[in-house]
């Protein structure tokens, strides 16, 4: 990608924030608190499975949600019976708040306590909850009200995580406020955004895309979105959320990943290859010069985890919970760029979190966390899943591919230097987000953050608080 493109390419993902920011939707007016354990795990079925913690938290739906579930199961031990079939849902059905109270909650404070200076917040954490959240928004869309307890046709699977940028601080002495909501639907799939608050501030957002399937694997339809007519930013979000699905199709159209159906790099990036390589011949070969101690070879990076999947670690439909996977691969990742750079490193989004095949139960997880790329004092780590059964461990096939974005700090990190056809590939997608996301160094507050410089909205996003 040449130099006028990248500007381009981030005079465009300046646009995307200001929409981002511009379009946060507002609490609905028809919402109610859960007010009893009952109550709660009725309404965060999928996260109760998974989290221990769950009852902790406090849960704000829509009305008629939370009265329908209650009404549903307590005048009957039997199972209720499935949802009607709709052509249609309103997004308000499905919008969901959870607010993590740290002020008042030391058990939750300790939970998610992170690693201290820069990294205040356990953010493994966020991402199980990110996971789990998402999909219960999105079942709601589909399957109604009722959907843990209902005989369904079929299950939704999250294709991704996408396009998540930290705009604010975290800290353990402020709430924590998590709003999910649908913003697009497709034939088969479901787009859900989430916004965290903190201290009433956005602090970083999410876009997450689920496909409803049969139980054989193939795609099923799901119910249209019906838009608040009085809501100014609904069109907004949902145009914001069709042009990141456009994204998302170009990205596929022009990887250059080894596993998938892809295409080969451009002349230019060959070029680039050809120096990489060319520079790695000259790190091995003179290990030690010192007019080579700014560069480090990718390998020497590398961080991995083994893991077999317990019964415990299941989600309600069998298999491995995602966020398990999300949250294992995000602390990996920051140990991988805390030991790149000696500090702890200042944790600034993710591009992309994607879930090939579900694990299962008695499988074998190899997570592989690597610098791909740098760039001033940020960096890019990379986490591999690969999944394999423990009777033939050399038989493995990737499940996961999820980046991370970190900041060294107060000091540039060391050049990356990749050593291999394959390597090169990795080091030339994570140039390619690079040049389309940044972050530039923009000082915000004293810290360099990916919001290119823009101010967040205070809780709430418009009068309707």
């Amino acid at each position: 990608v040449c130099r006028s493109d990248s500007g381009r390419s981030r005079m465009a993902e300046d646009d995307f924030v200001r929409e981002v920011v511009a379009s946060c939707k507002a609490r609905p007016l028809n919402t109610v608190a859960a007010s009893s354990k009952h109550d709660i795990l009725q309404s965060l079925p999928l996260m109760a499975s998974v989290d221990p913690q769950v009852l902790r938290l406090k849960i704000t739906t829509c009305a008629g949600y939370m009265a329908s579930a209650s009404t549903s199961t307590s005048t009957s031990t039997s199972p209720p019976p499935p949802s009607p079939v709709v052509s249609e849902r309103h997004v308000d059905e499905s919008w969901m708040e959870v607010e993590v109270p740290f002020s008042t909650d030391e058990i939750l404070q300790q939970g998610w306590c992170g690693l201290g200076g820069n990294s205040p917040l356990r953010l493994g954490r966020w991402f199980s909850t990110l996971d789990s959240l998402t999909a219960e928004v999105a079942y709601r869309h589909v399957y109604g009200p009722n959907h843990a307890q209902q005989e369904r046709g079929g299950n939704l699977v999250t294709a991704g995580h996408y396009d998540s940028a930290l705009l604010g601080d975290f800290s353990l002495e402020n709430d924590l406020v998590i709003r999910c909501y649908v913003v697009a639907v497709g034939r088969t799939s479901v787009e859900v955004r989430t916004d965290v608050y903190c201290a009433d501030v956005l602090t970083t957002f999410a876009h997450t895309a689920m496909v409803n399937v049969n139980h054989s694997g193939r795609p099923m339809p799901v119910p249209g979105l019906v838009l608040d007519q009085d809501d100014p930013s609904a069109e907004a979000r949902q145009r914001l959320a069709e042009r990141l699905q456009g994204r998302r199709r170009t990205r596929r159209q022009t990887t250059m990943g080894l596993r998938e159906v892809s295409k080969p790099p451009t002349s230019d990036e060959m070029v680039i290859v050809h120096q990489l390589l060319k520079k790695a011949v000259q790190l091995r070969e003179t290990e030690g010069s010192a007019a080579l101690t700014n560069f480090r070879l990718m390998r020497d990076s590398e961080m991995k985890s083994s893991m077999v999947v317990y019964s415990e670690q299941r989600n309600m439909f069998g298999s491995l919970f995602g966020g398990f996977i999300a949250q294992h691969a995000f602390e990996l990742a920051e140990l991988t760029a805390f030991a790149f750079n000696g500090k702890i490193p200042v944790f600034l989004g993710f591009d992309e979190m994607l879930f090939r095949k579900a694990v299962n139960i008695g499988d074998v997880v190899r997570m592989t966390a690597r610098c791909v790329h740098t760039h001033g004092r940020v960096m890019r780590i990379l986490v591999t899943v690969q999944v394999a059964n423990p009777r033939d461990l050399e038989r493995q096939s990737q499940t996961n591919k999820l980046q991370f974005v970190f900041l060294q700090p107060h000091s540039k990190v060391l050049e990356i230097i990749p050593d291999s056809y394959e390597e090169c590939i990795m080091f030339l997608e994570a140039r390619r987000w690079q040049n389309e996301r940044g972050p530039e160094e923009i000082l915000v507050n004293g810290q360099t953050s990916m919001n290119h410089g823009h101010n967040s909205p205070k809780l709430g996003g418009g009068s309707r608080l």
